[in-house]
């Protein structure tokens, strides 16, 4: 069994400089972004009982753009995975396949849509 959902991206178009005060994390300046609800980010879940710990892999599928990312990357959205499916008190492990319908790298804000997605 499968699940797939998709995000969209946006862009920045006015964005915050900095950081008040790191503790409470309040930005000098306020943003501003545009959603681009035709550029998304798709992400499939699979349940798979022979995986002994969540794993990515780019979502291969006509009119997706392959999306390679760092193994820091990988980790931090399996960490987030990982508190998602503790939230909801998942116990199996999962295959998570991603990839944008727009290039990654672009200046599009991909991570932010394949975790909202997520």
């Amino acid at each position: 069994m499968n699940v797939e959902a998709s995000a969209p991206s946006n862009i920045a178009l006015i964005k915050y400089m900095g950081k008040i005060d790191a503790t409470s994390n309040l930005p000098t300046n306020s943003s501003l972004s545009l959603t681009l609800e035709n550029l998304r980010t798709f992400v499939r879940i699979t349940r798979r009982d022979d995986l002994k710990n969540d794993q990515w892999s780019p979502l291969i599928r006509e009119g997706l753009t392959h999306i390679e990312l760092s193994e820091k990357s990988i980790q931090r959205f399996l960490k987030h995975f990982q508190f998602l499916k503790s939230e909801w008190k998942i116990t199996q492990n999962f295959l998570v396949e991603s990839a944008n319908n727009f290039p990654s790298d672009c200046g599009l804000a991909s991570s932010a849509s394949s975790f909202a997605a997520l």
